[in-house]
């Protein structure tokens, strides 16, 4: 439906009650011919803008008439119109505002008042997009939902309204009336929401978000309105899983590029776990991700190990190797160890938000940083300290200033080295005579 400025929101942009400038307790017949009243001004060039045109948006004044004159002939649509917009006499009827409701409204009765105690605050949060104003409107319209008597006179109204119409049958109306309207309530609480997000307003979005979830009405109503979030989150979800797909190693200085996408999928996945079947998915998502990342990392700590662990074995292999040559290559393999140690380390501890990698992966890579702990230990003090000053990774902290004392040596374990017959203080790890000390973990890739 064409409409002008300011907000469409259902059930009050296109009110029939609010657009013919009456109260929703008017009966259809005086409707109708407050209709006809509107059709005459038209004709002569005369429109009066419905009541709060200031924040709400209305139809075209071309298909005004048509419009209502098509509503106010349904029972259900009509009863849903009168449930949003207020029950005050078109003889009292005033200059309506936002600041000035509770002067425009007479509220003589119990269903009018409680009526105004839900559409009022409901008409602030359009205007003011605050989960506080929400959180007020959903639970006076709860409140207004489950009174009996309320219901009652609802359908009394439609069968006065409608003599061929039974009183169960007006009934029936009366519900599926409020139960649409509470469900467009939700949903359009859930678009803001979103709207909000869109904007970057990251904290009063979740908080319109956790006042849904948290509302007294009917979880089935809120979990559809809620499904509108995962359409906001799909494109966050496609960039991960596209992240995911195309990464192949781990580097030094690596830096996650979906960190913050990554983050946000969690935010949700606590939001609405249990209310959107994606949210398991997305914590699912998140914790392969870093998974992935954490494998990668002890991978390449065990690999360039390991391609150390050849050259020793095959250095040593050489009786006529030079014994400069076999110290060098042992203490490129000491700092190899110790930069595994760092990165394995790194890896145990790595998370995104609270996601940390899985008990699986944890187990796998503390038996790496066992085995390196274990292989470091079989190396003098001396070549330890002379690797600390040589390795790469971490990066190292500015040089101290004169005078400032020494670091500690790395006292890995209290193992004694062992011995090469061929230098003597020089000592090489047990290898067993196999060359991989141990294997990547590529069995444990998500």
């Amino acid at each position: 439906m064409a409409s002008r400025k300011g907000q469409w929101v259902p059930y009050l942009s296109d009110n029939i009650y609010r657009l013919a400038g009456v109260g929703s307790a008017t009966p259809v017949g005086e409707l109708r011919q407050r209709v006809k009243r509107l059709e005459a001004s038209m004709r002569v060039g005369l429109h009066e803008e419905p009541p709060l045109s200031d924040f709400l948006a209305s139809p075209e004044p071309e298909i005004l008439a048509q419009h209502i004159q098509t509503i106010s002939a349904d029972s259900l649509k009509r009863t849903c119109h009168r449930l949003m917009w207020f029950f005050y006499n078109i003889d009292d009827k005033q200059e309506v505002d936002l600041d000035s409701l509770d002067d425009c409204c007479v509220l003589d009765s119990e269903i009018a008042q409680a009526q105004f105690n839900y559409l009022e605050p409901f008409l602030r949060f359009v205007n003011s997009k605050q989960p506080e104003d929400l959180e007020e409107a959903l639970e006076c319209y709860s409140e207004f939902y489950y009174d009996i008597d309320i219901d009652e006179q609802l359908a009394d109204m439609l069968v006065e309204e409608s003599r061929s119409l039974s009183y169960d049958k007006a009934s029936e109306i009366v519900e599926q009336a409020q139960q649409m309207v509470a469900h467009e309530m939700l949903t359009y609480a859930t678009r803001v929401a979103v709207q909000v997000l869109e904007q970057g307003q990251q904290s009063q979005g979740e908080k319109i978000l956790q006042t849904i979830v948290n509302s007294p009405l009917d979880d089935e109503w809120e979990d559809r309105a809620l499904r509108l979030v995962v359409d906001y989150l799909r494109p966050i979800v496609e960039k991960v899983e596209k992240t995911r797909r195309e990464y192949s190693s781990w580097k030094p200085g690596y830096k996650n590029p979906v960190e913050a996408e990554c983050e946000t999928l969690l935010r949700f996945a606590s939001l609405l776990e249990g209310r959107v079947t994606q949210a398991g998915y997305w914590r699912q998502m998140v914790r392969d991700w870093v998974d992935k990342i954490a494998i990668s990392m002890s991978n390449y700590a065990v690999e360039r190990v390991n391609q150390q662990m050849k050259i020793v074995k095959r250095v040593f292999s050489v009786p006529w190797a030079h014994s400069a040559e076999r110290i060098s290559v042992r203490l490129t393999l000491a700092v190899r160890l110790l930069e595994a140690k760092a990165i394995l380390s790194e890896a145990i501890a790595f998370k995104i938000s609270s996601q940390t990698i899985s008990s699986e992966v944890s187990q796998n890579i503390r038996k790496l940083l066992k085995d390196t702990q274990d292989l470091l230990s079989q190396f003098d003090n001396s070549t330890i300290q002379e690797a600390h000053l040589r390795v790469e990774y971490p990066p190292k902290t500015p040089t101290p200033r004169a005078g400032s004392p020494p670091p500690p040596p790395d006292r890995t374990s209290s193992s004694p080295p062992v011995t090469d017959n061929h230098q003597k203080g020089c000592t090489i790890p047990k290898t067993g005579g196999n060359a991989c000390i141990y294997q990547p973990t590529d069995g444990y890739q998500r």
